[in-house]
């Protein structure tokens, strides 16, 4: 999945894209839209728990 970031991540900073590149950007988004929810679960947290669960996140 990091390789196919990787190709998203070119074809947005490119800057214009041809109808071709713009279809298989597309299509990639819709890809790893589809995928992500599979191998990357989000926890249905709120108020404190949340903001508990992001200091220790991220320090």
């Amino acid at each position: 999945m990091l390789a196919t970031q990787e190709v998203i991540d070119s074809f947005i900073h490119k800057g214009e894209l041809t109808p071709d590149e713009q279809d298989y950007l597309n299509v990639l988004g819709t890809l790893v839209d589809e995928d992500e929810p599979k191998h990357h679960s989000i926890p249905d947290i709120h108020g404190v728990e949340l903001l508990q669960a992001m200091i220790v996140e991220f320090g």
